[in-house]
């Protein structure tokens, strides 16, 4: 699926650049050897870069989470997919934000990581107090 949508954002709406995350993944060596995968598979269409943006474990927790229609760090904030969103979380806050709109599929991608940055704060800010 991800080399699918992949092929049809370069072709349909020139974008080259990726971010990918490995999700659901045992562990973060089986998170790089996904990426790996995918990379020899897109490896074939030019002008497409992918970057590795981090792993998400699959865990009990958000197995739970999902199961309530729930964010798992607002659930279990210490579970372990949790911290590693949470270290997404910091890598795309570190990046330089425009803020203005460069496009209709980047606007609405921005927005969507925005929204659930703001979230994934909250809860951050709730556990603390």
């Amino acid at each position: 699926d991800a080399q699918a949508f992949i092929h049809l954002l370069a072709s349909e709406y020139k974008v080259f650049k990726f971010q990918i995350i490995s999700n659901m993944v045992l562990s973060e060596d089986d998170g790089n050897i996904l990426f790996k995968r995918l990379c020899e598979v897109v490896g074939q269409q030019d002008d497409v870069t992918l970057c590795h943006l981090g792993s998400i474990a699959y865990d009990i927790e958000l197995k739970q989470a999902v199961k309530k229609q729930q964010t798992v760090v607002n659930l279990y904030p210490n579970a372990v997919s949790s911290k590693h969103l949470f270290a997404i979380r910091n890598v795309i806050e570190s990046w330089n934000h425009s803020n203005q709109p460069r496009g209709c599929l980047e606007f609405f991608v921005e927005r969507l990581i925005q929204f659930n940055c703001i979230e994934a704060n909250t809860a951050v800010t709730q556990i603390t107090q």
